[in-house]
């Protein structure tokens, strides 16, 4: 085994190794051959390599298998022969009998390293399925180079894979990845109008069509379009009326647009639609609140918040209707269990201390109140609470 093989074989081994995969063989493709062409012996590869000009580049092909673990619970060593070089084996080769490349391995390896992080590896993986002209398999390689650039955050070269394989073969994944790298290229109108043409094939399945065209309505409501929002989204809800996260989105479209009793009547279904859906209950009692309502939200925030603890804008609204209406109980269990799995926030805390000192709880008021000092000395506020908690405790002991 030559020193560049062994490298190789070093680095990958151990990224590899911790996915569950040994590598099989690296093997060198042969410069120009032709599916017809069987694979080329492994002393004429490691003489091309020996013979490469600077600047030439190199395809490898990895053989991986699942690991199996020795008696002793070690890993078996790879094959070698008497020359020292890695033999290829029988099992799942490279090539099928008649010559032509393996696709469906190889397709299968190009996934296994893309899982391991080698994104270079499975891009020339997918552009040797390329190169081979496999039958029915262009677009899929396209995708999966498109793929390889957009982990690596080569969002232009995704771009450019991801609508050639669509020009092959329209697929709603490449439609979704093309649409999220626009997203990210700032390109939110070209990202809008894929989403909606992707919507439109014929070929795209019922369950597609539902996502793409909620992905469409989200563009839409990015770009201040809130008519070809609502478009998207009532087209998402005529394939399935019961959509409940689609109902909550036309309800956050209708409150940004000012439409409160609109927005109430979308999480409203959506609510009896999915009664465990927090965002439902969530927008229901922002509206309530909105509305002067705020009985009705405070009960509607609770039920959010003990359906999902980590809902920022649930405990904002539930903090807001408990002061006004001066219901601590509920919010303070709610709020004390927030604070203990979120970050350190300065104004929860003083919020949480204020519904304790309400409550009579002085004790854990005073933990609290510490608790702010400790982090934000110059906390006025919460020095006021101590002065008052001291103030309640000795006039109760006179």
């Amino acid at each position: 085994m030559n020193d560049l093989t062994k490298g190789l074989y070093e680095a990958l081994g151990g990224r590899l190794s911790g996915e569950g995969y040994d590598i099989v063989d690296l093997m060198p493709l042969k410069k120009g051959r032709t599916p017809g062409v069987k694979f080329q012996g492994l002393e004429e590869a490691i003489e091309q390599f020996d013979s490469a000009r600077e600047g030439d580049v190199i395809t490898y092909l990895v053989q991986l298998r699942p690991s199996k673990k020795a008696e002793g619970g070690a890993a078996p060593a790879p094959e070698t022969a008497d020359d020292g070089l890695t033999q290829v084996r029988a099992e799942d080769p490279v090539y099928l009998p008649d010559g032509a490349l393996n696709v469906p391995f190889l397709e299968r390896n190009a996934e296994i390293l893309i899982g391991a992080g080698e994104t270079a590896l499975a891009r020339n993986v997918f552009k040797t399925i390329l190169g081979s002209g496999a039958g029915g398999r262009t677009a899929v390689a396209l995708l999966g180079i498109g793929r390889t650039h957009e982990i690596e955050g080569k969002l232009s070269e995704a771009v450019a894979s991801y609508e050639e394989s669509i020009a092959f073969q329209p697929a709603a994944e490449a439609y979704r990845r093309l649409a999220s790298c626009l997203v990210g290229l700032g390109k939110e109108q070209y990202a809008a109008e894929v989403l909606e043409r992707a919507a439109q094939q014929k070929s795209v399945a019922e369950r597609d069509r539902l996502e793409l065209l909620k992905a469409a309505g989200n563009a839409r409501a990015r770009l201040k379009d809130a008519s070809g929002a609502e478009a998207a989204y009532r087209a998402a809800l005529s394939i399935d009326p019961q959509a409940d996260d689609v109902k909550c989105n036309l309800g956050s479209l209708f409150l940004q647009a000012g439409e409160v009793e609109k927005a109430r009547m979308a999480y409203d279904e959506a609510s009896q639609a999915n009664p465990r859906n927090d965002r439902a209950w969530t927008g229901l009692g922002i509206c309530h609140y909105t509305l002067g309502e705020k009985r009705k939200a405070y009960g509607h925030l609770v039920r959010a918040l003990t359906i999902d603890l980590n809902n920022a804008s649930a405990v904002f609204y539930l903090l807001k209707c408990a002061f006004e209406i001066k219901r601590y109980k509920e919010a303070e269990v709610l709020l004390r269990n927030y604070v203990d799995m979120a970050p350190v926030n300065v104004n929860l805390l003083y919020s949480l201390a204020g519904l304790q000192f309400h409550l009579g709880q002085f004790d854990a008021c005073s933990r609290t109140a510490a608790k702010i000092l400790s982090v934000r000395p110059e906390h006025g506020g919460a020095g006021h609470l101590l002065k008052l908690v001291r103030e309640r405790t000795s006039s109760a002991s006179v």
